[in-house]
């Protein structure tokens, strides 16, 4: 098994797992203290706004993660596909500090390493595939 065999169902899990959170913060449910520094239990309309526009570009790094392993073809432009993988490993890598430096207890504990680990998974992608 190759590091993309491994590295793709993790990244397309954990962008999926994050687009679900995502979408329930955006809904208004009680899980702010994980998300967005954490000050907030129910997270107020704006940020729910940022709950939604980030949903959707997890749900765009699901598809470059399939797209870039080769699963799928549904951008067909390698350079929006390689590009946008790119994007997204800085991204995260700009994710894991942030939340490492985060007041919020819940959001250090759970966000850092979910960062981190997407981070390192499209690191993989950008660098083998």
């Amino acid at each position: 098994m190759t590091l993309v065999q491994i590295a793709t169902p993790i990244a397309t899990i954990g962008f999926s797992g994050m687009a679900i959170f995502q979408l329930l913060l955006a809904l208004g449910l009680p899980l702010g203290k994980a998300a967005w520094g954490g000050k907030y239990r129910i997270v107020p309309s704006r940020l729910r706004i940022a709950s939604l526009i980030s949903a959707v570009i997890f749900i765009i790094g699901v598809l470059v993660v399939l797209e870039k392993s080769g699963f799928i073809t549904i951008f067909n432009s390698p350079n929006f596909v390689g590009y946008t993988i790119w994007g997204l490993t800085v991204l995260f890598g700009f994710s894991a500090a942030s939340n490492l430096a985060s007041i919020s207890k819940l959001e250090k504990r759970i966000m850092t390493p979910v960062a981190l680990i997407l981070f390192f998974s499209c690191l993989i992608l950008v660098v083998f595939r």
